[in-house]
């Protein structure tokens, strides 16, 4: 039996350990030198609480044995590994008539009292215990001790967490009153360096950043703060480094190689609606090295009588400490509705589109409250007055002013090339048309509403070993991706036709002309798989099944001579095209190309960046 004195069992216990010890040492030679001899007997010595059967089942030495030091050696290490005990020495070898006796010494940890839980700032007593299995009222055991631990680790590394567990198992104090004292050494970060920086302000990174002095280090985090940086294409490379100060403490320190964010730029390109585009720019996306975006663009397609296009726009991402943001953006723009031409006119020999002039602006005001919300003011002025009057083209001259909300959340790894994660976005738009009299088409002044809900879901099909960057996004430029995406939109009120959803072409529905379906309800669901094939070069395979409907103009000319096949329809018909394409990954992005086949033929269209 135990002593019921503490101080008793403390100095007891002591006692055994040094005698034990001692024992060992005396007997440790003349186990080697009695090494051949029989085993006439196996005991335990200095159990209590623990059975001597369990201690003996762990061991290979039985009576009538031959005595074999190296596995003695093993025996005592698998009684070590029982866990219960403190201390556990070389056996005790003793020569009687016949052989030998063996006897294993053994000094146990106390029973359990009670686990004392401190240090712990993320989780509560209760979650902490519910994690471990060791329960008081049994005796000690190191092993299990060592699983909890791990456990209580695994705790915090699920929610990308680090911590320690120091405990006091091996201290006097506990061998006398059982109490387990385990303290929580949470991870924090005692400082955070930003490197490289020759153009941005450190304030204007650090201000990105979740992971700041005085937090707790979270590796999930630091990964979303690395893709946070990325998208801001300001760096050509980022890496994030970690280094322990001291226990307990690790410095973050961001080396960042800066890439030119302003420029001007003279290009000519093709687009698939206004063909041949002559195109001026000049744009920075980090201006004064604040994150600013200060952008002034002119266009000229190859109608050159529709005269050209600018828009002039500037956005502060940062406000205020609480992220508000503020976009405005003025213009005097183009827009093409079709890629085709729908007829020639008598008389007009160069006209043969339809377009449509939008001169504005656009106030953007967003505040993160978990989703990201931003309240859009937009003012425009539609002028289709260049179109021919012998064509009953659906005119609608006037305006229009609308206040939208807008609601956004991403959890996507990567901007540019995401492999997991998701995107949520959905928009309701309150306006007022006020369009002339004398129009044709839709026409109407009134209230109107608009609501879109855009979903995406990227799911990569390659376990990414790596958890740290940019080692992270390195591989995943390797991992087949399966993206779908699937938008709803529907409207009320006094639509005008330039207000309608238009569906088709490279950034909808694929395989058929842009704009081929509009109406006051639109839905597509789009389905890809991306494998890369090259470093960046990717192919990819898709299904896209869509349509916009219940238009009331059908978009025809008067002349019987010059009707199109743009027919549309009140009822949903879903339209659907499957295809292959290519993805080619350049610094402005990936150039897109996909080879698509619906209903009413093929169609090969080119653009930039992914089409979702």
């Amino acid at each position: 039996m135990h002593p019921a004195n503490p101080a008793i069992r403390a100095r007891t216990l002591a006692a055994a350990c040094l005698g034990a010890a001692l024992l060992s040492l005396a007997v440790a030679g003349r186990a080697t030198a009695q090494q051949g001899q029989r085993v006439v007997s196996v005991t335990v010595n200095g159990n209590q609480r623990v059975p001597t059967d369990l201690i003996l089942g762990s061991v290979s030495t039985r009576e009538g044995d031959i005595l074999n030091p190296t596995r003695l050696q093993r025996d005592v290490q698998a009684i070590r590994e029982l866990g219960y005990f403190k201390f556990v020495p070389d056996p005790v070898v003793q020569s009687v008539p016949g052989g030998v006796n063996v006897v294993f010494v053994v000094v146990e940890y106390p029973p359990l009292e009670r686990i004392e839980f401190t240090g712990s700032t993320l989780f509560k007593e209760p979650e902490l215990r519910q994690a471990i299995k060791l329960q008081p009222g049994t005796v000690f055991n190191a092993r299990n001790w060592a699983a909890d631990v791990e456990a209580i680790g695994q705790l915090y590394r699920s929610k990308g967490y680090v911590a320690e567990v120091l405990d006091n198992s091996d201290s006097e104090a506990f061998q006398q009153n059982g109490v387990l004292q385990a303290q929580i050494v949470e991870v924090t970060i005692e400082a955070v360096r930003v490197t490289g920086l020759r153009k941005t302000r450190p304030e204007t990174v650090m201000r990105m950043l979740r992971q700041k002095p005085g937090r707790l280090f979270n590796i999930q985090h630091l990964s979303r703060d690395y893709q946070n940086l990325r998208s801001t294409e300001w760096f050509e490379n980022i890496t994030p480094r970690q280094e322990v100060s001291q226990p307990g403490r690790v410095i973050i320190t961001w080396e960042c190689t800066e890439k030119r964010t302003g420029q001007i730029s003279v290009a000519a390109g093709y687009s698939q609606r206004e063909q041949l585009i002559g195109r001026v720019e000049l744009v920075d996306t980090n201006f004064r090295g604040r994150g600013q975006t200060v952008r002034i663009a002119g266009e000229m397609g190859s109608f050159v009588s529709a005269g050209p296009s600018w828009e002039i726009s500037f956005y502060e991402p940062w406000l205020n400490e609480q992220r508000a943001s503020l976009g405005v953006s003025v213009f005097d723009k183009l827009v093409y509705r079709f890629s085709r031409s729908l007829g020639r006119i008598p008389d007009r020999r160069r006209f043969d589109r339809y377009f449509e002039r939008h001169t504005g602006s656009v106030v953007n005001f967003g505040r993160p409250f978990g989703w990201d919300l931003t309240t859009r003011l937009r003012y425009e002025m539609i002028d289709t007055s260049e179109l021919p009057a012998a064509a009953d083209f659906p005119r609608q001259d006037g305006t229009v002013g609308a206040v939208a909300f807008l609601f956004s959340r991403s959890t996507r790894d990567y901007l540019s090339n995401p492999t997991q994660g998701s995107v949520r976005n959905s928009s309701i738009e309150f306006g007022f048309a006020d369009i002339q009299s004398g129009n044709t088409g839709d026409v109407g002044s009134g209230v109107f509403t608009k609501a879109t809900v855009d979903l995406r879901r990227y799911i990569g099909l390659r376990k990414n070993p790596h958890t740290q960057e940019p080692e992270r996004e390195r591989f995943a430029q390797k991992v087949p991706v399966v993206a779908l995406r699937l938008m709803l939109a529907g409207s009320v009120g006094e639509l005008p036709f330039t207000e309608q959803f238009f569906l088709g072409g490279a950034e909808s529905l694929r395989g058929y002309l842009e704009d081929r379906f509009w109406g006051r309800y639109m839905f597509l669901a789009s389905a890809e798989y991306r494998r890369p094939l090259w470093p960046n070069i990717a192919a990819v395979a898709f299904v896209d099944v869509g349509d916009a409907w219940a238009s009331p103009s059908e978009f025809q000319f008067s002349r019987r001579s010059l009707r199109t096949s743009f027919r549309q329809h009140s009822g949903l018909e879903p339209q659907a095209a499957v295809g292959l394409g290519l993805r080619v990954i350049t610094p402005l992005g990936p150039i897109r190309i996909d080879f698509g086949i619906g209903n009413e033929g093929t169609r090969t269209h080119f653009s930039i960046g992914h089409s979702f």
